[in-house]
Parts: structure tokens; sequence; C-alpha cells
């Protein structure tokens, strides 16, 4: 595997388990530190334990919440891992959801999730992506991307089955099937993107436009310029791509 790909799957690593260690209060700062530190340098020579690290780096701050809530997100982890065994690498890639969504990108997470292998872990990565990004919204008691609405106190914290746990998110889950619709729009998006770049621009302005009718038709209240435009950037990235090899091609050669 090239040199940058595996900086770059070990600075993701870094990053996943930072933000899972900062999401509620639990680590210690300097213990916050080493467990970014240790995903990130464990990813280079050992992605899966790196992977599992960045995971579970989550567990002991939901416990410390409710158990409950620890064995469910333990339980998800390790789904996971085991989709990701044989792709550990591109483990994290749907951690790209909640980076982007703060600046209205989610309609780019088709793109950030190509790293991974396959149509099952594209559409997986691309809808978790979505997911994810609206669980960090939600512990932040911020409003959820895209569609803009709030979700009310979960009441998992006196929580001692997981079933409780499972039952409160899926409220939360009905409660936004506008989310739930855009995740399955873009992990459709994640599947085609690999055909249409191959057929070249008029099939990757075909991809552009089905995604946006299809987001706009999933989330007909949501903040359409940033679909759209985000949409368009997915599109113009799709179609320089090829320029910017061959530039580097070039330059190699020379």
């Amino acid at each position: 595997m090239p040199v940058e790909a595996r900086v770059v799957s070990a600075a993701l690593a870094g990053v996943a388990a930072l933000a899972g260690a900062l999401l509620l209060p639990f680590w210690p700062p300097g213990l916050v530190v080493a467990l970014a530190a240790a995903a990130a340098l464990t990813t280079v020579r050992f992605p899966r334990l790196g992977l599992a690290i960045a995971l579970f780096v989550p567990v002991f701050p939901l416990g410390n919440v409710a158990a409950a809530a620890a064995a469910v997100y333990g339980a998800l982890a390790l789904g996971w891992l085991a989709l990701s065994w044989r792709d550990p690498r591109a483990g994290l890639a749907f951690s790209a959801g909640p980076l982007l969504a703060p600046f209205g990108g989610l309609a780019l997470l088709p793109l950030a999730v190509q790293p991974a292998c396959g149509p099952i872990r594209h559409a997986a990565h691309a809808a978790v992506g979505v997911l994810t990004a609206a669980t960090v919204a939600g512990l932040r008691a911020d409003s959820l991307p895209v569609t803009g609405a709030t979700v009310d106190e979960l009441g998992i914290a006196a929580s001692e089955q997981p079933a409780e746990v499972g039952a409160a998110l899926m409220t939360v889950l009905v409660h936004n099937r506008d989310l739930v619709a855009v995740a399955l729009v873009l992990a459709a998006s994640s599947v085609l993107l690999p055909l249409v770049r191959r057929r070249g621009p008029r099939w990757i302005a075909a991809l552009g436009v089905a995604q946006v009718a299809a987001l706009l038709a999933a989330a007909p209240s949501s903040a359409w310029l940033s679909l759209v435009l985000g949409t368009c950037a997915l599109c113009a990235a799709l179609t320089l791509r090829p320029h910017f090899r061959m530039k580097m091609r070039l330059r190699t050669a020379r």
C-alpha cells in the first residue's frame, strides 16, 4: 500500500479516537492524547488493531452515562469491526460524515467513502456516516444535519437494558425519516459513483442531477442549497480527477 494511504488512515484513526474520547467527559486529558496517538501509530503497522482502538474509545464514556448504552454501542462496534476486517485501513471512512456535516458538505460523502472496498462497504459507510453525523450533533445538543431538526433528551441515562436503548434510538429514527432517507440516497450514490466515474462527464452529471433530485425528494424541508452545492462539488471533483492524475504522472515522469 502506498505510504500516503498509510499516513491518511493513521491520521484518520487518530482523529476518530480523539473525537470519540472527547465526545463525552470521561478520559483525563493526558489519556485522551495517548489514546489518539496509540490509534494512529498502531494503524501504521497493525490497521485492524488501530481500527479497534478507535472504535472502542467511546465505550467507557458511554458506560459512564449508561451501561446499557455502552453495551449497545459495543455490539455495533464489534459488527463494524467484522465488516471492516478485510478492509481495515478504510474502516473509518464513515467518520467523514461528522467532519463534513458542520460545513454543509454531506452531499460529498459518496466520494469520501470511496477508499472502502466494494459496493456493500461503500453503501454502509455512506449511510453510517450520515447517522454518525446526526449522533454527534445530538450529543452536542445541536440541530441535526440536513434537516435541521432537534432531538429531545433520549432518557437513556437510567436505562439498564440494551433493549430500552435500542427502542429509544429507533424512536429517533422514526421521528426523523427524512434523515434516514438522505442516508439511503447517499448510500445509493456511493454505490453508483465508481460506475459513472468510468463512463465520463455526462454520466457524472446524470448522477449529480439524480442525487440532487433524490435528496430534495427525500428531505423537502432540508437545507437544499448545501445539498446542491455539495453535489456540484462532488461532480466537479469526479470530472477533474483524471486531469489531476495525468498532471501528477507527467511531473513524476520528468
